[in-house]
């Protein structure tokens, strides 16, 4: 799984082989994730390869896996169609994110959730 994954996501997020490597040990280990940095650096861009590549399918021992994921996008910047052509994605976009992740997780049942833009102490909370 982590050389399929690292391949995709170092096609768009290049030249940060540590930190993807990092994410990916944290991904895999059932941790959570929260990126921080100024705007520009590719936060959604990442953000966005690695939900394209876990929910669009990869071979794991043989086994062709997809996960399912959710996208919370309030503002439409992760998801975009042709990334996602056959994916396991729900999609929330141009709701109120707080809505958008207690809908998710008591619905739909995800197996991970992505999330861009966390700016109030009330989201995060959520």
């Amino acid at each position: 799984m982590t050389d399929k994954l690292r391949k995709h996501i170092g096609d768009y997020f290049v030249g940060k082989e540590e930190i993807i490597e990092n994410l990916l040990i944290c991904l895999l280990s059932g941790g959570h994730i929260l990126l921080e940095g100024v705007p520009g650096v590719g936060k959604t861009t990442f953000l966005r390869s690695l939900a394209s590549a876990l929910s669009s399918g990869y071979y794991d021992g043989g086994v062709y896996t997809r996960k399912r994921i959710c996208i919370i996008d309030e503002r439409g910047e992760i998801y975009i169609q042709e990334a996602f052509q056959k994916s396991l994605a729900d999609v929330i976009s141009f709701l109120p994110k707080d809505y958008c992740i207690e809908l998710c997780t008591r619905v739909m049942n995800p197996e991970y959730i992505f999330c861009d833009e966390i700016g109030s102490a009330e989201q995060a909370k959520s």
